[in-house]
């Protein structure tokens, strides 16, 4: 891949050629792949290689530490390109033998490990030929402060991160999920399903909620889940007696193309948008309840954000209508974990100036307006319908405490349940996201004596 990437990067930048040299150190493997390359070489040098000039330097026999780390020291440019790769640590000696001179500049396959860990590499897709064709060109004419300061970002990496700290991040998230496990102190019991079962067919007007993110998100990946969800939804929404809606942090075009055609109400960025689903298309839009609100904070949280999110490798920035979202949730370093500390400590400093609200949870920072959250859009819903007998609420409390408020834990026809037995401000759980779509397939169907089956997921499968 590389090889043919700076053959393209020759023939479209021939005022290159004669000023840089590619040295490719291939050990001796498999026949077939080593003819391939030596075919490549030969190619490329033949057509643009001159009296005095070589475009690829070619070491096909195995190099000792000591010889590499020559060659690295020299290279201006470090080139990995796997098309699939754990944790490469070559990159981190070529960082190691710049440290006290000459600063390299990294270009890494999107699909290497060490991606993830150099926030001042150029990643690209190794499958792109023009893509790695233009880090060749970026690397090469980058100013000599560029590099310094990407060499510093990655340089820093490798000091910090030792084998010692390695090892013992590892037996510190070992130990801090064997806690969280084995965590006795939650309040949370497990849900009554035929408690729940009862209490929905005797009650007349019911308010269903559910957090999509929390709730349904993984099961609309697979084709089955995501069937078995639509129809569950569609039989429970034909039930005149029941309000349902589905809320989430996502933007409203993202929410509407995940449930397309499924007659369900819809809370969209933190409830600043609502649409109901009446069946009357001229109420059932999408109305905006942060119409009017300051949002000038987000031309100064979105550059904070862009900086870090060059920082943190695998990161992504999501700038929405009225809200912003940052998540490393494909970054699973103490190097990401300390720059989501520090993003925050920025974060703060705005919010004491600015009116918004913080979410840090499952490796998400959301910002969104103070004062409108999904728990005060689906108060309003309640105060409109005050003849509402029975309330389901399913979330996790972490994304937004604010959406069990309505709920009464004392009250035996509100339901508020979390999916996973962990801390949260609810009465109930179950076990996974299977169970809920098993207990809503069970309660939207006829009258039935047989108790919720939530313990089986083969039906899903």
């Amino acid at each position: 891949m590389k090889l043919l990437a700076f053959e393209y990067f020759l023939r479209n930048n021939p005022d290159w050629i004669g000023k840089v040299v590619f040295l490719l150190i291939c050990e001796p493997g498999d026949n077939k792949i080593i003819s391939s390359i030596n075919e490549t070489v030969a190619r490329i040098n033949g057509e643009f290689s001159h009296v005095s000039f070589i475009p690829i330097e070619y070491i096909s026999r195995h190099c000792d530490y000591e010889e590499l780390c020559a060659l690295y020291s020299v290279a201006h440019v470090f080139v990995s390109t796997p098309l699939r790769d754990g944790m490469n640590l070559d990159t981190h000696d070529y960082v190691s033998c710049h440290r006290d001179h000459n600063p390299g500049i990294l270009i890494l396959s999107e699909f290497d490990g060490a991606s993830r860990c150099f926030g001042g590499a150029l990643t690209i897709n190794p499958w792109s030929r023009s893509q790695v064709a233009n880090a060749y060109l970026q690397a090469l004419t980058l100013s000599s402060e560029e590099i310094r300061l990407k060499h510093e970002y990655n340089l820093n990496y490798v000091l910090t991160n030792t084998s010692f700290v390695w090892g013992e991040a590892f037996l510190f998230d070992l130990l801090s999920c064997q806690t969280n496990s084995l965590n006795q102190d939650i309040d949370s019991s497990i849900l009554d399903t035929k408690k729940l079962d009862q209490t929905y067919r005797l009650s007349k007007k019911r308010f269903l909620i559910f957090d999509f993110d929390v709730v349904f998100s993984s099961t609309t990946q697979g084709t089955k889940m995501a069937q078995k969800l639509s129809n569950v939804l569609k039989r429970l929404s034909k039930d005149p007696g029941n309000i349902i809606y589905i809320v989430t942090s996502r933007d409203t075009d993202t929410l509407e193309s995940l449930l397309e055609n499924i007659p369900v109400g819809l809370g969209a960025e933190h409830g600043n948008f609502l649409k109901s689903s009446t069946g009357m298309p001229e109420l059932d839009g999408w109305k905006n309840y942060s119409e009017g609100s300051d949002l000038s904070w987000i031309e100064t949280v979105v550059p904070i954000l862009e900086y870090f999110s060059e920082r943190i490798p695998g990161s992504v920035l999501d700038v929405r209508k009225v809200t912003v979202s940052w998540c490393y949730q494909e970054c699973l370093t103490k190097h990401a974990e300390e720059q989501a500390q520090e993003l925050l400590t920025q974060l703060v400093e705005v919010a004491a100036k600015a009116p918004i609200e913080i979410i840090h949870c499952n490796r998400t920072i959301e910002i969104k307006p103070s004062g409108m959250s999904n728990g005060t859009a689906m108060k309003k819903i309640v105060d409109e319908n005050p003849d509402t007998d029975f309330i389901l609420c399913m979330g996790n409390g972490h994304t937004d405490p604010k959406l069990f408020d309505l709920l009464d834990n004392d009250n035996p026809n509100h339901f508020a349940i979390s999916i996973g037995r962990v801390e949260s401000f609810t009465k109930y759980y179950i076990n996974n996201q299977y169970q809920v779509l098993r207990i809503l397939d069970h309660i939207s169907s006829p009258l039935s004596s047989s108790p919720i089956p939530i313990f089986s997921e083969a039906i899903f499968k």
